[in-house]
């Protein structure tokens, strides 16, 4: 079974206020969406009661709302984190001290017994060998993107030797 680290997608800038829990509860009433889960409802009112919390359907009620409607949206690091990669004007970022974790499953159709055990073992293995882990480091997380590479063959530096 797999987890994911509780987690704040909120504008990029405004970052460092939902890295710490203190900070977070210093805000006067900050407006935090989170998916229309009663569970997840009452643990962001109880961990952090000054919140007006506002539930909804989907992350990209918040991702699309006018700019001042909404502070933050609560959810799942690797989730806020791959929102943060396709909308880079917002940051995934987990409080501390963190809020803990939620189990992450997959669901397959009643009676697809081989799709299940196919499923289930692509998570075990993937697991083990750490595969997950590394294609969110390597995808999500940015990793890939701060591998040492040689710069992009372009005719100005590689024909015409403009830059070196």
């Amino acid at each position: 079974m797999a987890f994911e680290k509780w987690a704040f997608l909120t504008p990029d800038h405004e970052r460092n206020v939902y890295a710490s829990v203190d900070s977070l509860r210093q805000l006067r009433a900050p407006r935090i969406t989170v998916f229309r889960e009663p569970e997840w409802i009452d643990m962001l009112k109880a961990r952090v009661p000054n919140a007006e919390v506002i539930p909804i359907d989907s992350l990209l009620e918040y991702i699309n709302a006018p700019a001042g409607r909404f502070d933050a949206t609560f959810t799942g690091y690797d989730r806020a984190l791959a929102y943060s990669v396709m909308y880079p004007q917002f940051a995934a970022v987990v409080p501390t001290p963190d809020f803990g974790s939620i189990p992450i499953a997959l669901s397959v159709p009643a009676g697809e017994q081989p799709l299940l055990d196919l499923a289930n073992a692509f998570v075990e293995v993937g697991a083990a060998e750490g595969v997950f882990q590394e294609k969110l480091d390597y995808w999500i997380r940015g990793e890939g993107a701060q591998l040492e590479r040689e710069p992009r063959w372009s005719i100005g530096r590689n024909v015409l030797g403009w830059w070196r």
